[in-house]
């Protein structure tokens, strides 16, 4: 394999989820009237971008956007208006918000999986983001991955992890992406290794049959914000009792002074500079 290929950019990550996919539908209406499903390159796109930036933004109208998603899939730009991948205040805060497991963050990717991915491609897909990571040789091996909430690896354990939860994985490779690899062009090689297409004006078709298919003991898990809840609760409770304990410490302490105090023969007066001995006071006017 080339020593540029793969690379992982936002790009390639993008044209993986795009290959999971549901199964697009039509239902069609009189003669004229047609429904699609919002699984469009644009429509995972705009789902895509409303993650990275934690707001729901306005699907662009005419065909700028469509193209503009065209180029990125094809590692051509890095970003464009439609695109702010390297607006720093939106990656600073998506960052922090991966880091932190923010919930509406987890949330928002669940149901981003939900409504557009097949529940049967989703091993699949982690298995062959896992892939393009462990051999992309800009990739650090001491680079940590989240495979659930509080539980990361390194990428040269990635390959021997059994259990991943799909939406904490898929969030922190976005993470690495527009934090460490921001330059998508350098995803191109990659991009024209793993597609063809029949003619010019053709459709780009995935053809790199092998990939994600080595990984057979994988386990792909949800996230559930119900166990997190239980987790932090737990946490709380844990950590009530810690405080509980040290104060009851604390008071046995200060018990255990003042027994020492009443049974020693001086009496310390600490709003005085003087020291009596109980023995020997007569008269203290």
């Amino acid at each position: 394999m080339s020593e540029t290929v793969p690379r992982i950019t936002g790009g390639i990550l993008f044209g993986l989820m795009l290959e999971a996919r549901k199964t697009k539908s039509r239902v069609r209406r009189g003669c004229l009237e047609e429904r699609t499903d919002k699984l469009s390159e644009t429509d995972i796109m705009k789902s895509f971008v409303d993650i990275f930036t934690g707001e729901n933004q306005q699907m662009p109208y005419g065909n700028t956007f469509k193209k503009n998603v065209s180029d990125y899939k094809k590692c051509i730009i890095s970003k464009t208006e439609y695109l702010p991948f390297d607006d720093s205040r939106f990656i600073n805060l998506f960052k922090d918000s991966v880091e932190q497991n923010k919930k509406d963050t987890l949330e928002s990717m669940s149901e981003f999986i939900n409504e557009k991915f097949s529940e049967r491609k989703l091993k699949w897909l982690v298995s062959a983001v896992v892939e393009t990571i462990c051999t992309d040789e800009t990739v650090k091996d001491s680079e940590d991955f989240k495979i659930s909430p509080n539980e990361s690896s390194c990428k040269q354990d990635l390959l021997r992890v059994e259990v991943i939860e799909i939406e904490s994985f898929l969030l922190d490779v976005m993470r690495y992406i527009f934090v460490s690899k921001l330059d998508n062009t350098l995803g191109k090689p990659t991009f024209e290794a793993w597609y063809s297409q029949g003619g010019e004006r053709t459709p780009w078709k995935f053809n790199n049959a092998e990939l994600g298919q080595h990984i057979n003991d994988l386990e792909i898990t949800r996230y559930n914000p119900n166990v997190e809840d239980v987790e932090e609760q737990e946490y709380i409770k844990e950590s009530d009792v810690e405080v509980e304990e040290e104060f009851n410490s604390k008071v046995e302490s200060d018990d255990s002074i003042t027994k020492q105090v009443l049974n020693n023969p001086k009496v310390i007066n600490q709003y005085a500079n003087n020291i009596y001995n109980i023995e020997h006071v007569e008269n203290l006017n």
